[in-house]
């Protein structure tokens, strides 16, 4: 599974869109699917019944060129919130953690969408 995974995100990152292979990505995840991995182990059985359920979104990179390959962004995103939390040992009341969360993550969309973050940081302080 590793090896199919990396072979999907090695053509998505080289290739050109139009010339990535699809079609061999699922026959190859169907063979994978079909061995019979639960006389090996329990855990392995219940990993492959997850992927079953799930194997139509697992290459959704391939098919949605905005879609990236990696959950990197995601994790940059909640980097800042973890950072707060282990310095101040977390928010002292509810409020301030919703205004911090809204404040991020208006920040940070701004950056994502190539805006000023003071610009952005100055609406949401002009509106009442």
């Amino acid at each position: 599974m590793q090896r199919l995974l990396r072979d999907a995100i090695y053509q998505r990152k080289l290739l050109n869109w139009v010339d990535i292979k699809r079609n061999n990505f699922f026959e190859r995840l169907e063979d994978l699917l079909a061995e019979p991995l639960e006389s090996l182990d329990k855990e392995f059985g219940r990993i492959q019944r997850s992927l079953r359920k799930l194997k139509d979104t697992i290459f959704a990179f391939l098919y949605d060129e905005n879609l990236p390959y990696d959950n990197n962004g995601a994790e940059r995103a909640m980097r800042k919130t973890k950072i707060k939390m282990k310095v101040s040992q977390g928010f002292r009341f509810d409020n301030g953690a919703k205004a911090f969360s809204i404040l991020h993550s208006v920040m940070d969309t701004a950056r994502k969408n190539g805006q000023s973050q003071f610009n952005a940081h100055r609406t949401i302080a002009a509106i009442e």
